[in-house]
């Protein structure tokens, strides 16, 4: 798996498990959540993501010294921080429709809402 997700090195694993997938997913997650708690709409995000995605892509060159110049392994980070980014979004959209619209909508699972009627 080594070299798809993650340089080759001794550190890279770790740093792939620590940076990416914690920090960037987290960071995604709690992005979305804000720009949904504001009603914006899911397309704010993307300059959010790109931006972030590039803060995990320089912690992985300042703390474990892998490449920064790596579009290959970015386009990677930016994956997971926008996977954590939608997934942070529609979950509290979908908590936001069923509590501020309670007469017309229902939660429905974590990520969905449905009609009340």
């Amino acid at each position: 798996m080594g070299g798809y997700l993650y340089a080759d090195g001794s550190a890279s694993l770790a740093a792939f498990i620590v940076f990416t997938l914690i920090l960037g997913w987290l960071g995604g997650w709690a992005t979305g959540r804000a720009f949904a708690s504001t009603w914006r709409s899911p397309l704010t995000l993307i300059p959010a993501v790109i931006a972030l995605a590039a803060a995990v892509r320089f912690l992985h060159y300042a703390i474990a010294g892998d490449d920064l110049g790596s579009i290959y392994y970015y386009l990677v980070s930016l994956l997971v921080v926008t996977v954590g980014a939608s997934y942070g979004f529609v979950a509290f959209r979908a908590g936001q429709m069923s509590r501020q619209y309670s007469w017309i909508f229902a939660r429905s699972g974590s990520l969905r809402w449905r009609d009340a009627a």
